[in-house]
């Protein structure tokens, strides 16, 4: 089990203190989030029925990227802090940007040992160029988000061609044997109920080309009306899904705009040790955190709440992971 957190700051009571961390088994949150996306191009071209890009009230360009020096900035900042984990993507699809590999090859220059990189791709794009660039660039895990083997099935819940993307992950692991690179490759999905009586021809497909597969639950997490997760998830979300808090790290929120607003095309999240947005779930809603919705904004502490209505001050609720620790 990923480890549980309580802010320091929030707990000022010897007492609680020995009982978040001698009973509850709780760590004081770190200074620094060990986990960093980094939101490099926006939008997706894929139309994944689970997903809200294209279905959201204001438009998101397509193909917006984020400026090289802000990114630069970002993963020194990071480094300095310590943060181990670099995934240049968030809400969108990593191989819009075509400056990706020479992003990550930053990251691998700007690493220490210890850290790594790692990107989820739904592989559509994945050119020659794409491929050999990111094998080049040291990129150490590359995930990719392929939703069942079947042809039909594929396309209906991703909107993209199946053929396409299994040739294109092909000749990435032909290129990776042949280069002799240690890249980690892993194929994602979500246990929907498009997929879910195929789950043992998809693990024996994807055994025979020497990959892992990662199977994680549904969740929609805004309760967003355009994503019908009730009629497609397998497993039902007790309570309400929440995203992670997000943990504001001084340097991360731009401030030297002229006005407010989200004028660039990049975003910035961080969360605590072992959370990752995309593979776990909350058994809480929301735990005491700081945020920042704008540049120009101080960050605002937010009240835990929880499924059963009790709130405990200073705890921040455990993420469950549904299958191993994927990190």
């Amino acid at each position: 089990m990923p480890p549980k957190y309580y802010l320091p700051e929030l707990v000022t009571n010897p007492l609680r203190r020995f009982k978040f961390e001698f009973l509850d088994k709780r760590q004081p949150l770190p200074d620094a989030p060990e986990h960093v996306q980094i939101q490099t191009v926006s939008g997706c071209n894929a139309n994944c029925i689970f997903c809200p890009n294209k279905k959201t009230e204001l438009d998101i360009p397509l193909g917006r990227r984020m400026d090289m020096d802000l990114f630069k900035s970002v993963v020194d900042q990071c480094v300095e802090l310590g943060v181990r984990r670099y995934s240049p993507y968030l809400m969108n699809e990593s191989m819009l940007d075509p400056q990706l590999p020479e992003r990550v090859a930053y990251i691998t220059k700007r690493k220490k040992s210890w850290m790594y990189s790692k990107i989820n791709s739904h592989g559509g794009l994945l050119t020659e160029r794409m491929a050999k660039g990111l094998l080049d660039s040291g990129l150490d895990r590359l995930n990719f988000s392929v939703q069942g083997i079947d042809p039909e099935v594929y396309e209906k819940v991703m909107g993209i061609r199946f053929d396409k993307v299994l040739r294109n992950i092909e000749r990435l692991i032909d290129l990776k044997h042949q280069g002799g690179y240690k890249m980690r490759i892993r194929v994602v999905m979500l246990d929907t109920t498009e997929i879910h009586d195929q789950l043992p021809q998809i693990r024996a497909f994807w055994k025979s080309r020497g990959i892992r597969i990662n199977l994680n639950q549904l969740e929609n997490r805004g309760h967003h009306k355009n994503i019908k997760s009730d009629e497609i998830a397998v497993h039902k979300l007790e309570g309400a899904a929440a995203s992670l808090p997000t943990q504001v790290v001084p340097g991360f929120v731009r401030r030297d705009r002229e006005k407010p607003g989200p004028k660039t095309a990049g975003g910035v999240k961080g969360v605590g040790r072992k959370v990752n947005l995309e593979e776990c779930l909350l058994k809480d809603v929301l735990g005491a955190c700081l945020v920042a919705h704008q540049p120009h904004q101080e960050p605002q502490q937010l009240r835990m709440v929880t499924f059963d209505n009790r709130s405990e001050r200073g705890a921040i609720p455990s993420p469950v992971l549904l299958e191993e620790d994927l990190v």
